[in-house]
């Protein structure tokens, strides 16, 4: 019997007030086993209640997407919720959408001159 992981969330406020997000994955409940059909991590998950996807499960994305720009990886304005099956099929493109809030973030003292050179670099590139 397997043991599902789940994806553990915790907000926390930095000396300067700043909200942080960090996320790390952990071992469920042993209840929790790959041979069940939902696990328990999941029937407690938040889900869409309406439109196209109702009932799917809520998951967490990063708007600026990690591989291109780490330092966001705790960042709580980093993230956005979106559908399951929205967030597996989206991909880690930078637009004009990443671009002004990269630019945005920069001027507000939330991300690094190197940080938000690398999503110019990616925008540039795609």
């Amino acid at each position: 019997m397997g043991v599902a992981q789940c994806l553990c969330l915790i907000a926390k406020k930095t000396p300067h007030g700043c909200e942080t997000f960090s996320a790390y994955s952990d071992r469920c409940r042993p209840s929790c086993s790959s041979s069940s059909a939902v696990s328990p991590c999941a029937k407690n998950a938040p889900t869409i209640t309406r439109g196209p996807y109702a009932g799917e499960i809520v998951t967490g994305d990063h708007i600026i997407p990690r591989s291109v720009c780490p330092e966001l990886d705790n960042k709580i304005y980093d993230l956005e919720m979106m559908p399951l099956t929205l967030n597996q099929r989206k991909s880690a493109k930078i637009g004009t959408r990443q671009i002004d809030l990269a630019k945005r973030w920069n001027t507000d003292g939330l991300l690094s001159d190197a940080g938000l050179e690398a999503v110019l670099r990616e925008g540039r590139s795609e």
